[in-house]
């Protein structure tokens, strides 16, 4: 599978926790920086006046072994000088060695307050995204008689 179904599938997951803890989520947001380029980014939301975002890399990423769209994410940091909290979920099996997240790639997102979803953990996102977030889904029915 390759395209857009990694943000798709991440995006659905967000937008399930709007109203519940996620005050706005959007998908596929282009962004200009000062010096006039444009930046994409596949998911934002906010929270208590917080600003996340998920950064989505599917498959192999040839062009992106070492991980460095995590660098986006510090960039995104820079640029709006915000508390800005990021998700980076992959499916790409180059950020590990050894079954484990490569310690290069684990400092990096540390040092960008990331959290990395390995590919072996991308069916459980939405559940990740909840407890990282601390959401409390309201589940209780109200009584349509």
């Amino acid at each position: 599978m390759t395209g857009g179904w990694l943000e798709e599938f991440c995006f659905v997951n967000v937008s399930k926790l709007l109203g519940q803890g996620i005050d706005d989520a959007v998908i596929s947001l282009q962004l200009k920086n000062r010096q006039g380029g444009n930046n994409e980014f596949d998911i934002m939301f906010t929270k208590v006046n917080a600003l996340y975002s998920i950064e989505c890399k599917s498959l192999d990423q040839n062009e992106d072994k070492k991980a460095d769209a995590l660098y986006k994410v510090g960039a995104l940091q820079k640029e709006f000088g915000l508390r800005v909290e990021s998700f980076f979920v992959t499916t790409s099996p180059h950020i590990l060695k050894d079954g484990k997240i490569k310690q290069s790639i684990q400092a990096r997102a540390e040092q960008f307050k990331t959290t990395i979803i390995p590919p072996s953990k991308v069916s459980q996102f939405g559940e990740i995204l909840k407890r990282n977030l601390k959401v409390q889904i309201n589940t209780s029915k109200q009584d349509s008689g």
